[in-house]
């Protein structure tokens, strides 16, 4: 059984547990010195990146070091991040074709070289490819550390790889052999674990990972890597030989200011051109300063972000009738509207930030507790002729219950989900009062989230049908949720796969979204993340995209024309 270690909340809900949640850790973190010369873009970040080896970073996971990388190295294939569709060009490539569903010929752009000035060519090409197997060991001959990426380059069984080799046909022209077929390959090589760094620089990096401390990082990118100083910065420099956009601004500093209360007061402070990272609170302030643009991108194109949160059901405990009561029952009205302006409504997994593959005909359950009611009373329970009072007074179940953490919000979150649960006759176990640790396996539903490696929902989706997800670690005791391992959806997904035309696989996501959202019920459909960009008002060319994904080389300062 596949396990994945996708939410988890180790230290806080030790910290509630032993009663200790009130406790503040007052930490003292060295912040960065930033400058306002204009020849330098300083974007705020709260978090150091956690690595600098890009076969080792995970998109949904590791924003800092993904963004990073990205003005350092390039892939074959991107997404254009100023077109809020997102469709996916060429960039180091010039063009591809498929001969068949396993093999495909790719003809490489001529000219470009590396920042060390070793040319980019096939041969580079095979060398990265062929690193990337070595480090995710999909050559079996790995002895060292492995890629946590592994997963995502091997098919769904984890044991095949998904490249089986790359041939150099041509001083441009290469060809992957897959081991099967895998309709999304092409988006997956818009992923930075295939992004080209130097085989001359990195030769000695062969067959192991590029220190977070490298004195060195050579791709094509438009920035040079300079140094990282933990807790501090990481700064980059502007390469005068890119071969596309060269870069208006000379450096580019990632200013670590920690916590995050710090990089909100830098950036009124107008310490930093552009923030990454904020909370919701954050907003008034931001909007209120004529100096600072915060764009509500979700808002004003109906985009939210591709990470999804939702509220599982154990689909072993409670069966279909049950999830569809449960559904029904929740006032994502006054979630959504009261609780958490950072959220977007989701309808399944996919968000509409997918574009094409999304289908916009599906309808999710909306609060309707006269419709909860008529299914509890389907199954034997209530009667639709009781007042709220004789519902209220009839527990007919009681489930365990797992929040996210015990915030402020997940406790009003919680009181608010058993005032609407009591009115169709539910309450939920006491656990949370006591010592746990055995209530777990008992849970019936649970806060968790996933997001997707790349710009396709496939992977993701196959985890949330297939691995257990690691909801609790304590003291040596872990608890995983079940797999939902629904038959339908995994045909639909081996199908996804043997489906390398793009538009065809649209059409079988849309069905697998209105099986999710309309008949199995697995989840009380929750939230994708609403999207804010936070920058200095000056600042011009920002690439706003449901990727958050930040490009340094385009933005320029209006008083710099």
């Amino acid at each position: 059984m596949n396990k994945r270690n996708v939410v988890v909340w180790i230290l806080v809900a030790a910290l509630v547990i032993s009663g200790i949640s009130n406790i503040i850790l007052v930490i003292n973190y060295p912040q960065p010195s930033t400058s306002r010369d204009p020849d330098t873009l300083v974007v705020g970040i709260a978090y150091n990146p956690y690595t600098l080896e890009i076969v080792n970073t995970r998109f949904g996971r590791d924003h800092v070091s993904n963004n990073i990388l990205g003005q350092i190295v390039e892939t074959l294939f991107t997404n254009d991040l100023t077109d809020p569709k997102l469709p996916r060009i060429n960039l180091l490539a010039e063009s591809h074709c498929w001969e068949n569903t396993t093999t495909l010929h790719i003809k490489l752009r001529e000219g470009i070289l590396f920042q060390d000035g070793t040319p980019f060519n096939a041969t580079a090409v095979k060398w990265n490819f062929d690193r990337l197997q070595y480090l995710i060991n999909a050559t079996g001959t790995n002895a060292g550390e492995v890629a946590d990426t592994r997963s995502l380059w091997m098919r769904p069984n984890e044991k095949t790889p998904i490249i089986n080799n790359t041939a150099i046909t041509g001083n441009y022209n290469i060809t992957l052999t897959l081991n099967g077929a895998y309709g999304p390959f092409l988006s997956m090589l818009t992923n930075i674990n295939t992004g080209m760094i130097s085989p001359t620089t990195h030769m000695n990096d062969t067959s192991r990972f590029i220190s977070l401390n490298t004195e060195n990082l050579v791709g094509t990118g438009p920035f040079i890597y300079g140094h990282y100083i933990p807790n501090v910065e990481v700064v980059l420099s502007r390469w005068e030989g890119y071969w596309s956009h060269i870069a208006y601004f000379n450096r580019l500093q990632f200013a670590i200011f920690r916590p995050v209360s710090v990089l909100r007061d830098a950036m009124l402070h107008h310490q930093i051109d552009y923030l990454m990272h904020f909370e919701d609170e954050f907003i008034p302030a931001f909007e209120a300063d004529e100096s600072i643009i915060l764009k509500r991108f979700t808002d004003d194109t109906g985009l939210p972000g591709l990470n999804y949160g939702l509220l599982e059901f154990n689909t072993i405990h409670l069966n279909e009738t049950w999830r569809k009561a449960l559904s029904y029952a929740i006032n994502y009205s006054y979630i959504f509207n009261e609780m958490k302006e950072g959220w977007d409504r989701g309808t399944s997994p996919i968000s509409p930030s997918f574009g094409a593959l999304y289908n916009t005909s599906v309808k999710t359950p909306e609060y309707n507790i006269t419709k909860a009611r008529e299914v509890m009373v389907s199954m034997g329970f209530g009667d639709m002729g009781w007042s709220d009072e004789q519902w209220i007074t009839s527990i007919f179940a009681e489930l365990g219950y797992y929040p996210y953490y015990y915030s402020y919000f997940e406790h009003e979150l919680k009181e608010k989900l058993l005032e609407w649960y009591r009115l169709i006759g539910v309450s939920f176990c006491g656990w949370w009062a006591v010592y746990p640790f055995e209530a777990f396996e008992a849970l019936d539903f649970y806060w968790m989230g996933d997001a997707p490696d790349f710009f396709d929902p496939f992977s993701m989706l196959y985890r949330l049908n297939n691995y257990e997800y690691l909801i609790f670690s304590f003291d040596c005791v872990t608890y995983y949720v079940p797999p939902l391992n629904d038959t339908w959806i995994n045909i639909k997904l081996e199908l996804v796969l043997e489906t390398i035309d793009d538009e065809a696989r649209d059409e079988i996501y849309k069905d697998v979204q209105w099986y999710f959202a309309e008949k199995l019920y697995p989840h009380a459909f929750a939230w994708h993340p609403k999207i804010f960009f936070v920058h200095s008002a000056d600042l011009r060319g920002v690439p706003y995209n449901a990727m958050e994904k930040f490009q340094g080389n385009v933005l320029w300062r209006a008083d710099n024309l």
